[in-house]
C-alpha cells in the first residue's frame, strides 16, 4: 500500500509511504519511506529506539545520498525512530521523528532496523517480493542517464539492497529548477526592527501632529479640590447640651451704658410732614363693613326708569309674526272620487228606533215628604236607572 505525502521544496522530509500489503513476503516485516534531501544535505542519519521505550537507544546508521534528491529507506523495528539531514560538516539541516508503530510491523528484527529499500516505484512493489510466489519478482529498473533508475548500492552505507536510493526520479531536477525560481522570486522577509524604528520615529509623531490638529489639544487638568471642612460636632445637638449653654465671649466696649432701645428707631426717625392739596377736596374712604346702605336706604334710592330712558324697547313692528304658510304651498289632503259614496241607511226595511212611553207617569212626591238633604259624607246624589223603574220617593226608606 502506498500512502503520498506533499512535497516539501524549502526543507528535507516525507515523500511517500509504501506499507505492504497482507499477500506480500514481506508483510508486517517492513515499511518503506521515501525522503527528499533537500540543497546542501549529503547525509541521512537515523537513530533507532527500543519499543515501547522513547529513550532506550539501540543503534545509529548513516546513508551517504545526494542533495536535492529522494531515498528510499526500509524500517524492520517498530519502535521510534529519529531521521536526521546533515551537510558536508555534520550540521543537522533538518530533522523528523518517525512514530512507532504497532499495526505495520511484528517486533521484527531491530538488530537491522534500517536499510535502503528496492522499492520498484513503475511495479509499486519490492523488487524481490513473489507474493508467495504467484508472481515474479519484478527486479529492479536499470538506470536510464536521467536519474529516474537506481544504482548499484554503496556497500558502506549500510547495504540491505541492490540499488542506488541517492539517484533522484525522472525530470526531478527539472522540477525542483522551477521551483527554485519561484522562491527566488519571493521578495526577502522585512527587517522588522528597522520597521519599529521607522513606525517609532517617523509615522508615530507625524500621526500624533495630525491628530492634534484636527482634534485640539486636551484642556489642562482642573486644579486639585479644596480640602473638606471638618466635620461639625453632633454630640451637644443629639443629647440638647446647647439649649442650657450660655454663649460665651465679651460685650463690645461701652454698649452697656448706651442705652439703645426699639424705641430710639421709632421715634427717632424725621417726621413726614402732610400737604395739602390745593385744586381737590379730596375723598372718604368708607369702611366696607360699616358704610354699607341699609336695606331701606337701598329701596328708597334705587334708580327708576323714566320715560326719557335711554333703556330703548324694542317696537312690535321689529319683531313681526312669522307669515303663514302660503296656498300655493301647502293644500290640504282631499278625497280622492275614485267612485266611493257615503254610506246611506239601508232600504231593508229597518226604521229609527222611538222611544216607547210604555204608561209610566213621572212619580209624584207623596205629602208630607220632604226632600233628602245631602250629607257631609262626600256621598253623590242618586242617578235614576234605566231600568223604568220609578225614582226613589224622598223621605222613605
Amino acid at each position: 500500500m502506498l500512502l503520498s505525502s506533499p512535497i516539501q521544496s524549502l526543507a528535507s522530509g516525507i515523500l511517500q509511504e509504501y506499507y505492504p500489503p497482507a499477500d506480500s513476503d514481506f508483510f508486517q516485516k517492513r515499511i518503506t519511506f521515501q525522503y527528499h534531501n533537500s540543497f546542501g544535505v549529503t547525509q541521512i542519519v537515523i537513530t533507532q529506539y527500543e519499543y515501547p521505550s522513547t529513550s532506550k537507544v539501540i543503534g545509529t546508521k548513516e546513508f551517504t545520498v545526494k542533495e536535492n534528491s529522494s531515498t528510499w529507506i526500509d524500517f524492520t523495528c517498530k519502535g521510534q525512530a529519529l531521521i536526521q539531514w546533515k551537510d558536508s560538516s555534520g550540521a543537522v539541516k533538518d530533522w523528523l521523528i518517525r512514530g512507532q508503530t504497532e499495526n505495520y510491523l511484528e517486533q521484527g528484527d531491530c538488530s537491522n532496523f534500517a536499510n535502503l529499500s528496492n522499492y520498484n516505484e513503475e511495479k509499486k512493489q519490492y523488487a524481490d517480493d513473489t507474493f508467495g510466489a504467484t508472481k515474479e519478482a519484478p527486479g529492479t529498473p536499470p538506470q536510464d542517464g536521467s536519474g529516474g533508475g537506481n544504482a548499484t548500492t554503496d556497500p558502506g552505507t549500510g547495504g540491505g539492497g541492490t540499488t542506488d536510493p541517492t539517484a533522484p526520479p525522472p525530470y526531478w531536477n527539472d522540477y525542483m529548477k522551477k521551483i527554485d525560481e519561484i522562491i527566488a522570486k519571493i521578495p526577502p522577509p522585512p527587517n522588522w526592527q528597522q520597521v519599529a524604528e521607522t513606525f517609532r520615529d517617523t509615522i508615530a509623531p507625524r500621526i500624533k501632529d495630525d491628530l492634534a490638529d484636527l482634534l485640539g489639544n486636551a484642556p489642562e487638568p482642573p486644579d486639585a479640590p479644596m480640602a473638606q471642612p471638618t466635620p461639625t460636632d453632633t454630640d451637644n445637638l443629639n443629647d440638647g447640651g446647647f439649649k442650657n449653654r450660655k454663649p460665651t465671649g465679651s460685650e463690645a466696649e461701652g454698649l452697656g451704658e448706651s442705652g439703645f432701645s426699639s424705641d430710639d428707631i421709632k421715634n427717632g426717625a424725621p417726621k413726614i410732614p402732610e400737604r395739602q392739596d390745593p385744586n381737590t377736596e379730596g375723598f372718604k374712604i368708607d369702611d366696607p363693613l360699616t358704610g354699607l346702605p341699609s336695606q331701606e336706604e337701598f329701596t328708597k334710592n334705587q334708580p327708576t326708569v323714566s320715560e326719557d330712558s335711554s333703556i330703548k324697547i324694542p317696537d312690535e313692528k321689529e319683531n313681526p309674526t312669522p307669515a303663514a304658510p302660503k296656498d300655493d304651498d301647502n293644500f290640504a289632503p282631499s278625497p280622492s272620487d275614485d267612485g266611493a259614496t257615503a254610506p246611506t241607511p239601508g232600504s231593508d226595511g229597518a226604521t229609527a228606533p222611538i222611544p216607547s212611553d210604555r204608561g209610566a207617569t213621572a212619580p209624584i212626591p207623596s205629602d208630607g215628604a220632604t226632600a233628602p238633604i245631602p250629607g257631609d259624607t262626600g256621598g253623590t246624589a242618586p242617578i235614576p236607572g234605566r231600568t223604568n223603574e220609578t225614582a226613589p220617593i224622598p223621605g222613605k226608606p
